[in-house]
C-alpha cells in the first residue's frame, strides 16, 4: 500500500512538473517608476519614468526635456511622448507600456 501511495504521489508531481514547462521564449518586462498622464489639451499620454518628472509635469504643466513620441501608440490610437534619458529610459517606459496595453 505505501508503495502504491508513492508511486501515485511521484506521478502527481511529474504531472504537476510538466505542467510547468514552457514551450517557448518568455521576455521578461524591465521594471521601474512608470507615470501615465493623458493630456485634457492634446488628448496626448504622456509616459514619465520618475516621481520628479510626474510631479513637475502635473504641477508645473512642463514636459521632459527629452521625450520619444510614437503617433498612433496608444489604446484609442493616441500618440504616445514617452520621457527619454541618455541611459535609454524610453527603451524601458516602451516595454512596460506595450506589456501593460498588450502592445
Amino acid at each position: 500500500m505505501k508503495r502504491f501511495a508513492s508511486t501515485i504521489i511521484a506521478g502527481c508531481f511529474g504531472l504537476l512538473l510538466a505542467g510547468c514547462a514552457t514551450t517557448g521564449s518568455v521576455a521578461s518586462v524591465p521594471t521601474g517608476e512608470m507615470y501615465e498622464v493623458k493630456s485634457e489639451k492634446n488628448g496626448r499620454i504622456y509616459v514619465l519614468g520618475s516621481s520628479p518628472s510626474y510631479v513637475n509635469f502635473v504641477k508645473a504643466k512642463r514636459e521632459p526635456g527629452t521625450t520619444l513620441t510614437k503617433v498612433g501608440f496608444g489604446p484609442a490610437g493616441e500618440t504616445v511622448v514617452f520621457e527619454a534619458d541618455k541611459e535609454g529610459m524610453e527603451n524601458r517606459l516602451v516595454a512596460q507600456y506595450s506589456a501593460k496595453y498588450k502592445k
